[in-house]
This record gives structure tokens, sequence and C-alpha cells, in this order.
């Protein structure tokens, strides 16, 4: 039941990625929301780089090699995939708002947080030196959450 529950809030995530793209422009209008974008973009690239190309899963699973991972933007957010991905998201609804994609956004928002709270799960289960790096490194906000 574990694992179809994570596979569930992939499909969900999907879902609202796929409302926002087909309900709107993905690529912001506006300068300051592309640079947004594009931050966000380069933010995500830099952890995937960190943690080490093909190191990552799209599900909320442990890859079997994997090892608790602190450096990059890791150092200051625990999910900084998560964080890159709702950010350029929120430029793009932004970009051209409305109702349905504003409520995808949040939906993609509270299908992350079900995710990263399984991966912690799973995270503190399999690394004993997780609950220290929870305890000083935020979830998804740098000085917030």
């Amino acid at each position: 039941m574990r694992k179809l529950h994570g596979y569930l809030l992939v499909t969900l995530q999907f879902f609202s990625l796929a409302v926002i793209a087909l309900t709107g422009p993905l690529l912001p209008a506006s300068l300051p929301a592309r640079l947004v974008l594009i931050a966000a973009v380069l933010g995500g690239l830099w952890a995937v780089l960190s943690m080490g190309v093909g190191r990552f899963k799209i599900s909320p699973y442990l890859h079997r090699s994997g090892r608790l991972h602190r450096a990059g933007p890791y150092r200051f957010v625990r999910h900084p995939m998560y964080l890159a991905l709702l950010v350029a998201m929120l430029a793009s609804v932004l970009s051209e708002p409305s109702a349905i994609r504003a409520a995808a956004w949040l939906s993609l928002g509270v299908v992350l947080v079900q995710k990263l709270r399984m991966e912690e799960r799973l995270l503190t289960e399999r690394y004993p030196e997780y609950a220290g790096y929870a305890r000083s490194t935020r979830r998804l906000l740098p000085f917030v959450y």
C-alpha cells in the first residue's frame, strides 16, 4: 500500500503540471517572471548536478545506492528540486493567472509536501544522521519551512 501511495502522489504531481501546461503559457511574457523561471530552472539544475545525474528519483522512494546529500543547495533546504519546481510553475501561473491554474499550482504544492514527508520518513529510517540534518536545515523554504 505504501508503494501505491507514492506512485499516486507522482501521478497527481504530473496531473497538476499538465493542467498548468495545458491552460496557459509555460514561458512567462514578462521579463521579471522569466527571470524567476530561469532562476528556478538553474536552482533545479544545481540540485540535480550536486546530487549527481541519475542519483535521484521522481518517486519519493530512495535510490538503492543513494547516500545522504548535504552539499550544494541541500545546505539551505532539504528539497531544492521540489522548491525549484514550485517556483518555476508559480512564475508560469502568474504570467497568465486563472482559477484553474492557481488551483493546479496549489494542488502541486500539497502533493509535493506529501511526497517530501514520505521521503523524509524513508530517509530517517535509512540514515540515522538525517534527524540532525533535518533539525539544522529547512524543508522547502530557507528560513521559513
